[in-house]
């Protein structure tokens, strides 16, 4: 909500600071809450000097038979990715946090999420590459870029006379079918050199913390300066970094306040473009099959998550009072 409003140009939460006219930098709000709020974390536990003790990291394809081990969390989170890279505005950032509830969600006890679990890191990788690809979908088909790298290439195509749409695959078939080359080709170089680097990119885990944190510090700051030159970023950087260190200190999760940046201005504006095209209030959303479906789903997993919560919070008291000894 901080920003433009793109309907009435209104400025919205900006205090009169015409830098947030544009809203928070969402990379400069991700690195402040997740690598400066860790800085805060590492700084408070302290031990500075102590030299992690790892493992010697070798070229190994061990990797290949966990990814395999997690086959059904690898399709389902690569199938999660493709649709929301389908979607224009999504992104990788939306299917990686979406892919990774999903497989927490269906992950058996022992499996610690949240402290280096295998199926994890499956699931957000392979949401993170198969949203590449999805979208890919919107892009070349209907000429509208599913994110800023689509953007990119959409951009290029037209500098040399191909205009992405369904004429592109009619008047130059061997354009598009050289992307999808190209695009698995790049995948397979990437399996090749991700086993083979393995062992030098494991070797920044040997760092202590005094040589580690400045270094996160450094490159943090230097990457979200260099997104528009702007010194109000690291402000933002530096907020949302002391906001992501209360929010772990208080035990709540970062991602969910990272997807509602996202998908929060997404859905505002689609909201009051629905309310402005149906003039006839609400039952836009319900008069359609589709819609009233999909809200149905909501609604049933909204009631769902609250019943488990109730549910827990009935059965802790009973429990409690069963492990007192007896008098």
């Amino acid at each position: 909500m901080v920003g433009t409003d793109e309907f009435t140009n209104a400025y919205r939460f900006t205090f009169g600071d015409f830098r947030l006219s544009s809203g928070p930098h969402l990379v400069a709000v991700v690195v402040g809450l997740f690598a400066l709020s860790e800085i805060f974390y590492q700084l408070e536990a302290g031990n500075f000097l102590a030299k992690p003790t790892v493992q010697r990291l070798r070229v190994s394809f061990r990797a290949l038979r966990l990814v395999i081990a997690h086959k059904f969390n690898l399709l389902r989170s690569s199938m999660i990715g493709t649709f929301f890279g389908a979607i224009p505005g999504a992104g990788g950032d939306v299917s990686a946090f979406i892919s990774y509830a999903t497989a927490k969600r269906f992950a058996r006890a022992e499996e610690k999420y949240g402290e280096g679990a295998e199926g994890g890191v499956v699931a957000t990788e392979a949401a993170n590459n198969g949203c590449c690809g999805g979208a890919l979908i919107p892009t070349l088909s209907l000429g509208i870029p599913g994110d800023a790298s689509t953007a990119v290439l959409m951009g290029a195509l037209i500098l040399l006379g191909f205009f992405p749409g369904p004429d592109l695959f009619r008047d130059n078939p061997e354009v598009a079918g050289g992307i999808f080359i190209a695009y698995i080709m790049a995948n397979l170089l990437l399996l090749v050199l991700g086993v083979l680097l393995a062992p030098l990119f494991g070797s920044v885990l040997k760092l202590r913390k005094a040589w580690l944190l400045p270094a996160v510090l450094l490159l943090s700051t230097l990457g979200t300066y260099s997104l528009q030159n702007s010194v109000f970023d690291l402000w933002v950087m530096l907020t949302f970094g002391i906001v992501g260190y209360v929010m772990r200190r208080a035990g709540y999760p970062l991602a969910p306040l990272i997807i509602g940046m996202i998908l929060g201005g997404i859905m505002e504006a689609n909201l009051r473009r629905s309310l402005l095209i149906s003039r006839d209030g609400l039952g836009i959303f319900f008069e359609r099959p589709i819609c009233a479906t999909i809200l149905a789903i909501d609604l049933i997993l909204l009631l769902s998550i609250v019943y488990s919560i109730v549910r827990a919070s009935r059965k802790k008291p009973d429990t409690d009072e069963r492990d007192e000894p007896l008098a």
